[in-house]
């Protein structure tokens, strides 16, 4: 007589937690190379000193990493509507010709400030510089706002082949290089006007009757000028103007008689 034992283990659960457990590994690991490739990008700020510096340096730093397959940057000019590609790496530029925004991603991106996303096939005004061929194997487009403060200067626009690219993590890193390079060319462009050699003076004239100087000269049929602009105490504002074809006196009757003007005072004559 011959016994048969056959002993049988349910391993379908265990190999579930396995590959669980392996993804699990894979996206930590993937997510460590994508915020190493995000802040390798943000480190390239620090020796840059222009501007075209900055932006070369993060598009070469992306497109050279292991998250990002290309990478470049276009301009806006206040009144323009239209992009100008600046910088570019990872792919041939063919095109650095001004062009329309037509894709509601990049409109978006610029009106609202976050990051917006393409997939599939990419309008051209997307792909920009680059020909269509030269990011072929990209299946996703993430797109983010460079801006410091109320000053937009354009977008970076990153091109990757990874299926699960741009989630809420990825996004956030990426906004928070656009807010990195907005503040850099920020910076520089004050330092510029701080080293400049040159001063541009600019006159500006109101004519809104609204405004207390503007209505007082009407009535008086003179001109004053401001000089100076200094912020008081609980929000205030103090002028300092100077008054041609008037009476000094007279005139601060009526600019001091307005709504919102607290106070007046004459300084000092002038012979000429």
């Amino acid at each position: 007589m011959e016994f048969l034992a056959v002993v049988a283990t349910d391993v379908t659960e265990r190999v579930r937690r396995e590959r669980a457990v392996t993804r699990r590994c894979e996206t930590l690991e993937g997510l460590e190379r994508l915020i190493e490739s995000i802040n390798t990008a943000g480190r390239e700020l620090i020796d840059a000193s222009t501007r075209p510096e900055i932006e070369a340096a993060v598009c070469a730093s992306l497109a050279d990493s292991d998250s990002y397959l290309a990478a470049w940057i276009a301009g806006t000019d206040p009144g323009d509507p239209r992009l100008q590609p600046r910088e570019g790496a990872g792919a041939p530029m063919i095109d650095d010709s001004t062009f329309d925004i037509e894709s509601e991603a990049l409109s978006s991106a610029l009106e609202t400030g976050r990051p917006h996303v393409v997939g599939g096939e990419f309008p051209p005004d997307v792909l920009g510089p680059f020909d269509r061929d030269g990011v072929s194997d990209s299946r996703a487009v993430g797109i983010v706002p460079l801006a410091y403060g109320e000053t937009t200067y354009g977008l970076l626009i990153a091109f990757t082949d990874r299926g699960t690219a741009f989630g809420n993590r990825e996004r956030t890193l990426l906004s928070d290089l656009g807010a990195y390079i907005g503040h850099a060319i920020t910076a520089i462009e004050r330092r510029n006007l701080l080293l400049a050699d040159t001063v541009i003076e600019l006159e500006f004239g109101c004519t809104d009757e609204g405004a207390f100087l503007v209505s007082a000269t009407g009535e008086h049929g003179c001109t004053c000028s401001i000089e100076a602009v200094v912020p008081i105490a609980e929000g205030s504002l103090l002028f300092y103007t100077t008054l041609s074809g008037a009476s000094p006196d007279a005139f601060l009757d009526t600019a001091t008689a307005a709504s919102g003007v607290l106070d007046g005072r004459y300084i000092r004559d002038y012979d000429d």
